[in-house]
């Protein structure tokens, strides 16, 4: 039988409402007195809170991350509401324009972000694992000379034998450590 709760007063009488007949989702319900959660908007915007909420303007710190996400989103076309919900856990980057949920998108507007992306959820908003549609490799911008030169000089000033290098050699070593994985 199911374990519904480590109180045994409470196991017993889920048990018991079992036996009499009961289905086991609502003996559950009845012996650990939880109604099951609701999963609408209401829900979710509780669980979040505005942006105002989000981020407590009695704190320096939030603030500024708050205005940093604001900045980052109106300087890619988007203009976040008072009302709007930043999620994280969506975001593909700080202040990612999709993660500015609006009050009239709620759970919709997360499953259709989640879904276009092919990422998997489980919780108020589910969805399922999609493969990528092509290959990110294909799109991999390749390392800056500037970032393999400050590289170089680095490696160089740390251990001086790198300096006996063939230049190539240590370029392609430096771009299979750092950049993108072909």
């Amino acid at each position: 039988m199911k374990t519904v709760s480590d109180n045994p007063q409470v196991q017993v009488f889920f048990e018991m409402l079992v036996e009499q007949g009961q289905s086991e989702s609502m003996a559950e319900i009845l012996a650990t007195r939880r109604p099951p959660r609701v999963e609408t908007d209401r829900e979710f915007f509780l669980d979040h809170g505005m942006l105002a909420k989000q981020f407590q303007t009695h704190m320096k710190d939030n603030q500024k991350e708050m205005e940093y996400y604001l900045r980052v989103a109106k300087k890619m076309g988007h203009n976040p509401g008072a009302n709007d919900v930043y999620v994280s856990s969506i975001a593909r980057f700080p202040g990612d324009p999709e993660a500015f949920v609006p009050p009239t998108g709620g759970r919709g507007h997360v499953k259709k972000v989640l879904e276009e992306r092919g990422w998997a959820s489980s919780g108020i908003v589910n969805t399922k694992y999609r493969e990528p549609e092509e290959d990110p490799r294909e799109k991999a911008v390749p390392l800056s000379d500037r970032i393999v030169h400050g590289e170089m000089r680095k490696r160089i000033r740390e251990n001086p034998d790198e300096a006996r290098k063939d230049y190539d050699e240590l370029k392609s070593e430096i771009v299979a450590d750092h950049g993108p994985q072909t």
